[in-house]
């Protein structure tokens, strides 16, 4: 198993993130995100965009779920994030869906979680700039968020990914 003493000779990229599900530091800024008792909002997740009970997917919720502060949503223990539908959905010369990504706060990388990639920020509607699009992510939960040193009412921060 892979870790993150072991990534220091890898090639961390610069990104940035926003948040999306839930956010208990913020409940203003909880959005329903995936739903319970279906991998619907797991965009990895095949048939879509329903879900079909993704055994991929099934294993990252069998792992825990944490309260959520909206009762419709599934707040899963495991990290979980959102990549660019525009950028990485049209170039699978490196599938993405349900990869592993170590993430390390830029400014103080002793703030670090893994994640795995399950969804999309959709091709319209996603805020980030096209020279964004490529490296940034959409943390899901406050957990995440917390742990790599966001702030309650912060909207991005600033990131080291090694992307698969």
């Amino acid at each position: 198993k892979t870790t993150m003493a072991d990534l220091s000779s890898f090639g961390w990229t610069q990104a940035y993130s926003t948040h999306y599900g839930p956010f208990p530091q913020q409940l203003s800024a909880s959005e329903p995100g995936y739903l319970k008792g279906s991998d619907q909002g797991v965009g990895c997740a095949a048939p879509q965009p329903n879900g079909g009970g993704d055994p991929r997917w099934a294993a990252i919720v069998a792992q825990g779920t944490l309260p959520a502060p909206l009762p419709e949503t599934v707040y899963p223990v495991i990290h979980t994030v959102a990549v660019s539908q525009k950028y990485w959905a049209s170039n699978y010369t490196a599938p993405i869906c349900f990869q592993q990504l170590w993430i390390r706060n830029r400014n103080n990388i002793t703030q670090h979680i893994t994640a795995y990639v399950v969804d999309f920020c959709p091709t319209s509607g996603c805020t980030w700039s096209e020279s964004e699009l490529p490296w940034n992510i959409d943390l899901y939960g406050g957990d995440a968020w917390a742990k790599l040193g966001g702030e309650p009412f912060g909207s991005k921060l600033d990131l080291e990914i090694v992307w698969p």
